[in-house]
């Protein structure tokens, strides 16, 4: 059998995720912005996908969290090998702590080597003051 490409089924940012035992999927506080009175934006969380391609197969795919033209890399290299179930999905959980150095859109890859499988936005927003209560 033809190894098939892989494809992402889902994929968030969020404040907490795991993974139990029987491979379920636990995610809590997805969110799509951050906001703070002024850059930098610290990003403090979790990245969660759930990828499928060929059952009992391994991958090798690398995240990269892009900004800008150039797609300038904020994350430090990160490859991950897996091996995908018997139904030929994976569910990933990452912690991610990185520093978002100005306001606007950032764009989170998951790569198979060259190839973007799948991203998913954030946007880092410039607000007047952090109450929660007004918000």
């Amino acid at each position: 059998m033809d190894k098939q490409n892989l494809q992402t089924e889902l994929m968030v940012l969020c404040d907490y995720a795991s993974v139990s035992r029987e491979g379920k999927l636990s995610i809590n506080g997805i969110f799509d912005e951050l906001r703070n009175v002024k850059p930098p934006i610290i990003l403090n969380g979790f990245f969660v996908a759930t990828v499928s391609g060929t059952p009992n197969s391994s991958y090798k795919i690398s995240l990269k969290a892009e900004t800008g033209s150039k797609n300038e890399n904020i994350l430090p290299p990160m490859e991950m090998n897996f091996t995908t179930g018997p139904n030929g999905k994976h569910n990933m959980v990452i912690q991610i702590q990185a520093q978002l150095p100005h306001l606007g859109t950032y764009s989170f890859r998951l790569y198979e080597g060259s190839k973007a499988i799948g991203s998913r936005e954030i946007k880092a927003i410039k607000v007047d003051n952090l109450n929660i209560a007004n918000n």
